[in-house]
């Protein structure tokens, strides 16, 4: 019986010695590397997907929680991760983890199966023209002003779903037929983001006219900039809530220009334009490529000629390109970013088109606690 207790004891002491360092080098994070057999430092995967609710396979194991969600203690090393849901395409790409940090692969976009597209109006359009910092649209019928209207995105588009053709005969229009500038022909839109306001350049035979155009109130303010822009601008700039101000582009001049004092300031140096020209956007009759960063700048949705593409921002080695649509040629694309949806012309129907690309709100928050161990891993 003694020799039993001892053999007992013994063995227990074996047990105890084996399994209580495994269990503390795992509360702290340690795993067994099983390449090299060595104890080394774990990292984490941090996924979210959009939609959200994606089963998630680490090198064909499926995990028990959906997207968003964690995947702890995992050792160093490349893993191969898939995600799965009903009604989309599959995703996979591999995934790098390294000892103490934590890689997020957030907000994948998933791509479904059938994208979902909806014809807004009933009358054929031959032009877009997307102004920045506004909560609408202009859109037109032909080069005509008269035929030039104003589409607002939060009465005509997001009402949509109860209202599903647009009459745009019914839309207000941004020069009615009385008014003096509604025969000329349109030649260039310009625009700066994130502002409200923007010029149009008109064709009245010989004669060109520059108006400033403020369409934020329901009484559409045109302004006649004609005589403070006696030659063609190469490019014009303001500052997005500048109502006064204005910069026009010459070769190797640059003229400031008040709209209110009807004045013009030639030759500005160059330290006293606040310029950005990243901001700056010209519309011409041929629009140039667009890019909107959206799903919480997770996704970059570009043009490129007539071509609509997705792509991942983080590709992890693996760039993902997705070709959505064609659209009409000669004209630009929206990204209404409180519904999801890619405003466009259709290249057969020539009908505004709304074609749903983001299914779910971006996922942002975090558990609290998952949220301190993901900073604590990366310091």
């Amino acid at each position: 019986m003694p020799l039993l207790r001892k053999v007992f004891f013994y063995l227990f002491a074996l047990v105890y010695l084996v399994i209580c360092p495994w269990i503390i080098l795992r509360m702290l994070g340690y795993d067994r590397d099983p390449r090299t057999h060595h104890w080394v430092k774990t990292g984490i995967i941090y996924i979210s997907s959009n939609p959200p609710g994606a089963t998630v396979f680490i090198n064909g194991r499926g995990m028990p929680e959906k997207t968003p969600t964690i995947i702890r203690d995992l050792t160093p090393a490349n893993y191969k991760v898939r995600m799965v849901a009903a009604g989309y395409e599959a995703w996979e790409s591999d995934i790098p983890v390294v000892d103490r940090k934590a890689t997020s692969v957030e907000n994948i976009l998933l791509i479904p199966n059938e994208w979902k597209i909806k014809a807004l109006n009933s009358m054929p359009l031959s032009k877009l023209i997307p102004v920045p910092g506004s909560n609408y649209l202009l859109v037109s019928a032909d080069d005509t002003a008269k035929n030039i209207f104003i589409l607002r995105l939060n009465k005509d588009i997001e009402d949509s779903d109860n209202n599903p053709k647009l009459n745009v005969s019914e839309l207000e229009p941004l020069f009615p037929e009385e008014s003096i500038y509604a025969e000329g022909r349109v030649m260039r839109f310009f625009t700066v983001e994130p502002s409200p306001f923007l010029v149009v350049q008109l064709e009245f035979g010989e004669k060109q006219k520059y108006l400033w155009i403020d369409p934020r109130d329901k009484q559409v303010h045109i302004e006649d900039i004609s005589d403070l822009l006696p030659q063609p601008p190469g490019k014009l700039y303001w500052e997005p809530n500048d109502e006064k101000n204005l910069f026009a582009f010459y070769p190797g001049v640059v003229n400031r220009i008040n709209i209110k004092a009807k004045a013009i300031f030639p030759n500005i140096a160059e330290k006293d334009i606040p310029l950005d020209k990243k901001t700056i956007t010209v519309f011409n009759t041929v629009a140039a490529d667009q890019i909107y960063l959206i799903n919480n700048g997770n996704t970059l949705l570009f043009r490129k000629g007539r071509d609509i593409f997705l792509t991942d921002q983080e590709s992890f080695g693996r760039p993902r390109l997705i070709k959505l649509l064609r659209v009409k040629d000669h004209t630009d694309v929206y990204f209404a970013e409180r519904t999801g949806k890619l405003l466009y012309i259709d290249p057969d129907s020539a009908l505004l088109s709304s074609m749903e690309v983001l299914h779910h709100k971006p996922f942002i928050p975090k558990p609290i606690a998952d949220t301190l161990r993901l900073q604590k891993l990366e310091q």
